[in-house]
């Protein structure tokens, strides 16, 4: 089935030239995004060759989702789309089905991930680029700070590890944490980096590995007040790999650890640096971090002694 495939299309597409005829594609995943004004779908594609999460459904095709017309592995053809202003984001305007996901059942292919700032993306020119030294892209120096200050929207990140993490009494699903820097600063083990369930295909296939450079285009953050500490979480809801490790190879600068604790020492204290909103719970339970902590797999529960969080366990290294 493989050979149904528009091979080489992803490329051909994001670099602007988008094709007369049909494009026929394999579809990987679809990721439902629920916190925006419209429900909106986003797909994770493969052209056999290469492969895209930054692909969107057009709101008006939602009900093909919905109705399970297209699911996981189907093959669809795609009449018509087109990319927003800086060529970053294919938006699908119309497609058919040409084989269902339950007739493919599978990946097809080895496909690479097709990266944002690549220019010619046929396999004799993503040889020759390799063999040519690319200076990183800038990271957005001092950035952990501005994060829990609210000063940045959408900072650019090096990824120093990749962890697969399971949590007690959460088996399912798998979770992914992540160690970055900003070239200044790096979270270790003082702010837990998350990745969105959604983004796990990401990491699954390598895409996000360590030493490659990412965006966070979507992201949360917060203080969360654990017996009389503040524990700080970043979950990324979005974001696209900017350069992959093949290309960078190594760590920029010498980033520190950095501990929000060292500014925020107690949510009772009105610091000059810490937020209104950071304020002590009458019950930590019906917090809305607690509760979007547990639909996302991370348990707190209240007891006798105060209150204690579920430990992540089984952390291992996934490379």
């Amino acid at each position: 089935m493989a050979d149904r495939l528009t091979k080489g299309a992803i490329a051909v597409i994001f670099e602007g030239r988008i094709p007369k005829g049909p494009v026929a594609l394999q579809l990987l995943d679809i990721y439902h995004i629920r916190d925006v004004p419209d429900d909106r779908y986003r797909l994770y594609v493969s052209d056999g060759q290469w492969t895209s999460s930054e692909v969107w459904l057009k709101i008006t095709l939602n009900g093909m989702v919905t109705s399970g017309e297209i699911t996981q592995y189907c093959i669809i053809e795609i009449s018509q789309c087109a990319l927003n202003e800086n060529k970053s984001c294919m938006l699908i305007h119309g497609l058919r089905v040409l084989e269902s996901g339950a007739a493919v059942g599978k990946k097809l292919g080895d496909p690479n991930f097709y990266y944002f700032n690549n220019v010619d993306m046929s396999p004799e020119a993503r040889k020759v680029a390799k063999s040519v030294h690319q200076p990183p892209i800038p990271l957005t120096r001092g950035v952990l700070p501005d994060i829990f200050n609210g000063c940045i929207d959408i900072p650019v990140c090096l990824v120093l590890q990749v962890l697969s993490v399971t949590c007690y009494a959460c088996e399912k699903p798998m979770r992914f944490r992540l160690t970055v820097s900003d070239g200044q600063w790096s979270n270790g083990s003082n702010i837990s980096v998350m990745l969105d369930i959604r983004l796990n295909e990401m990491a699954v296939s390598k895409d996000i590995y360590p030493k490659c450079i990412i965006k966070f285009k979507r992201f949360t953050c917060g203080l969360l007040p654990i017996d009389a500490k503040v524990e700080s979480f970043i979950e990324i809801i979005d974001l696209v790999v900017l350069q992959s490790s093949d290309d960078v190879g190594h760590i920029i600068g010498d980033p520190q650890d950095f501990n929000l604790d060292k500014r925020v020492k107690d949510t009772n204290t009105n610091a000059a640096d810490a937020k209104p909103q950071y304020q002590p719970l009458p019950s930590l339970a019906q917090h809305h971090w607690v509760k979007a902590f547990k639909k996302r797999g991370i348990y707190i529960k209240e007891a006798k002694h105060g209150t204690e969080k579920h430990i992540w366990h089984n952390e291992t290294k996934y490379e």
